[in-house]
């Protein structure tokens, strides 16, 4: 079973706060956490997890953006902090 396919971006379907939807090339569709990834842009290339869909948990038949492949990491600034724990 295929978890993990690339693709790239070929209409921008919907914006939302926090959420963009998208149609890819291939005609599937994902929506991207814009609050993690930044929007994305048309003919950015991407990697979707397909697994949801491929084992039918009912997300809608919509896919989920994992990586954009057309930006470098330092493109990711998600707001957050990092927090020292003792192991529990």
């Amino acid at each position: 079973m295929e978890l993990f396919a690339e693709d790239s971006v070929a209409r921008i379907l919907e914006v939302r706060n926090g959420v963009q939807r998208v149609e890819l090339k291939s005609g599937e569709r994902a929506y991207v956490l814009t609050d993690l990834l930044g929007e994305s842009s048309i003919g950015d290339r991407v990697v979707i997890n397909k697994a949801a869909i491929n084992l039918a948990l009912g997300t809608g038949g919509w896919h989920v953006v994992h990586w954009n492949l057309s930006r470098s990491p330092e493109d990711y600034s998600a707001p957050g902090h990092i927090m020292k724990l003792r192991y529990t």
